[in-house]
């Protein structure tokens, strides 16, 4: 004798089903979105990374100022509008130098360092003259949230005798767009567009 589903199993069966299929879109909709993340950190990884070479490269050829700078712009000359970009140029302040010569152990300073503190006052004084930290952040908007990356490098240009020349103009790596054209034809420094 041939058995018959009920009504009230085909409903049971469909029910799981769409529970199934519902469970299932969920974690496909969310490997979707790690996905599209994971891609635009790698972009923003790589457009900071050529900001960084720009900017470097820009502060190398025109000098350093003794006063902060701030840029910011987008990149939509890499075929990239969705994303900006802000950089923040700052002077290393001699303190930091200072600290680092004279260790303290302890509460106590090593006296030995401590002798040769006003020393390592003036190189701390000509160092900071040299060294200009650079903050790079990338921006951009994933559907609801704020994203950004951000990297900190600091840029050396020694001045004086014996100095080497100014390095040549770094090209990108694999993968990588180069915005050092634009410097070329116009500054990349302004409100973001």
């Amino acid at each position: 004798m041939r058995r018959a589903f009920t009504l009230l199993e085909a409903l049971v069966a469909i029910g799981i089903l769409a529970g199934l299929f519902t469970a299932i879109y969920g974690v496909q909709a969310s490997a979707v979105r790690s996905v599209r993340y994971a891609r635009d950190l790698q972009l923003a990884a790589l457009l900071a990374r050529d900001k960084v070479l720009e900017v470097e490269w820009k502060l190398k050829k025109e000098g350093f100022s003794v006063a902060d700078m701030t840029m910011e712009g987008d990149f939509g000359d890499a075929d990239a509008p969705e994303f900006r970009w802000k950089a923040a140029i700052h002077r290393v302040k001699a303190e930091a130098f200072e600290a680092a010569a004279v260790p303290q152990v302890g509460d106590q300073t090593n006296p030995m360092a401590a002798a040769f503190a006003p020393a390592f006052s003036m190189i701390g004084r000509h160092l900071a003259d040299q060294v200009r930290e650079l903050r790079v952040e990338v921006l951009w908007k994933d559907g609801k949230y704020d994203e950004s990356f951000d990297v900190v490098t600091h840029i050396v240009q020694l001045t004086g005798a014996g100095s080497p020349p100014p390095s040549p103009i770094p090209t990108p790596g694999p993968g990588g767009t180069s915005h050092l054209r634009t410097l070329s034809g116009g500054p990349t420094t302004g409100a973001a567009k």
